[in-house]
């Protein structure tokens, strides 16, 4: 499998002397589940994700919006990416933060689509009763009209869209997913199934079967690492066969999440064990998992 060709999905970049990240560089939030980051928090340019990918077969790469500070304009960073990527010919798509509910939304969609890499938008709603789990400031948005109005913009656009929820609201996202049916929507890091108690894996499994119910949605097959710290490659797989079981190859796209998946393995680490886990499966499937869901999803 040296000669898969990968398109990397899920990946971020940061300047920190010159760009604004207040995650990184002061008070943390959500972050829980990493423990300590401090690791991570430095410059993480595309020279260094160039080099920590290079060993193997990837073609292109998708930069996701990388929680610029709120206060700041999202289009920065997009203008920033862009940049990058007419110069270095990475990344090659960019999703980009937007706030569905704001009355300004489809104005910002106008002016992320100037960029000519933008193929989607994300805004995490992750919530949980434990505040060390959210990454949002409040836990209604999934039903909250002004949200769900607003994402059908992004049909206007031709944009995705990826979302973020922790494992106990799959069955809620799904709900209103369903009211966006002609928009591609993008699960984030399976769900974030950071819970492994028998009983959340068990409500995990169940509701992420339910969300996939929905014809419109993929998947993200990462961030595993991120909530199991001391992974190997036998703990990994149940979770990966699950999830590629629920939506199908040609509905799931192996991603890094580098460089905060670069906290609990190397680049080639993780693939390898990506590989390991479907090794039997087709070459077509394989082409599927590695590339041509993540061509298809972000137009690539």
């Amino acid at each position: 499998m040296a000669d898969l060709e990968i398109i990397d999905g899920h990946h971020h970049l940061w300047d920190l002397e010159n760009k604004s990240y207040s995650w990184l560089t002061g008070e943390a939030h959500g972050m829980a589940l990493l423990g300590d980051y401090g690791a991570m928090c430095k410059s993480y340019l595309i020279e260094n994700y160039l080099d920590d990918c290079k060993n193997q077969n990837v073609v292109k790469s998708v930069h996701l919006e990388a929680n610029w500070d709120e206060d700041k304009d999202p289009v920065a960073e997009t203008a920033w990416l862009q940049g990058v990527a007419d110069k270095h010919g990475f990344p090659h798509g960019f999703v980009a933060a937007g706030l569905p509910h704001d009355p300004g939304f489809e104005a910002l969609l106008d002016r992320h689509c100037a960029y000519p890499n933008v193929r989607g938008i994300r805004h995490m709603v992750n919530w949980s009763d434990n505040e060390s789990y959210r990454f949002t400031d409040r836990g209604d948005y999934l039903s909250d009209n002004a949200w769900r109005t607003g994402l059908k913009a992004l049909r206007k656009h031709n944009l995705s869209y990826d979302l973020g929820v922790n494992f106990n609201q799959l069955v809620d996202a799904a709900a209103a997913m369903v009211t966006i049916p002609d928009t591609t929507v993008v699960l984030n890091h399976i769900g974030f199934a950071f819970d492994g108690s028998d009983e959340a894996l068990a409500r995990w499994r169940t509701d992420l079967a339910t969300f996939a119910k929905v014809p419109n949605t993929t998947v993200k097959l990462s961030g595993f690492v991120m909530f199991d710290h001391d992974w190997t490659i036998e703990s990994l797989r149940p979770m990966v066969l699950h999830a590629i079981e629920c939506f199908g190859p040609s509905r799931c796209m192996f991603t890094s999440n580098y460089p905060v998946d670069k906290l609990f393995s190397d680049y080639d680490g993780l693939f390898g064990a990506y590989k390991e886990i479907v090794k039997d499966f087709s070459d077509d499937e394989k082409r599927q998992l590695f590339h041509d869901t993540a061509a298809r999803v972000y137009r690539l």
